[in-house]
């Protein structure tokens, strides 16, 4: 899986003592990275700042060779387990189905 988002927040005009602003800061920002679903491994990019005017394109192509993340941060795999267990129920809610658990010690419910 791999996303690109583009962000714009406003943050509160900033007050110090040296100086200040009643002017809200605007950050823009592209966020880079996605998830390797066989691992369960967050990868991330770095990205250049941006700011007004700036433009984006986002090119498909096959390489043999890729540009290697800044960050990998790999799943807890007890989250994995209960991110998949509330998507099968959320699913099997959805679809009208009945889920029979085991029982506690392994064994199948009658």
């Amino acid at each position: 899986m791999l996303t690109a988002i583009v962000r714009s927040d406003l943050r509160p005009p900033q007050v110090s003592a040296k100086k200040s602003s009643l002017r809200a800061n605007e950050h823009i920002g592209l966020d880079v990275g996605g998830l390797n679903t066989s691992t369960w491994e967050h990868i991330r990019w770095k990205t250049p700042r941006l700011r007004g005017g700036d433009e984006i394109l986002i090119r498909i192509i096959e390489a043999n060779v890729v540009d290697k993340p800044s960050s990998r941060e790999r799943a807890d795999p007890a989250e994995v387990i209960n991110a998949e267990k509330k998507h099968v129920e959320m699913l099997a809610k959805k679809l009208g189905w009945k889920i029979v658990k085991p029982q506690r010690d392994g064994t199948p419910n009658p």
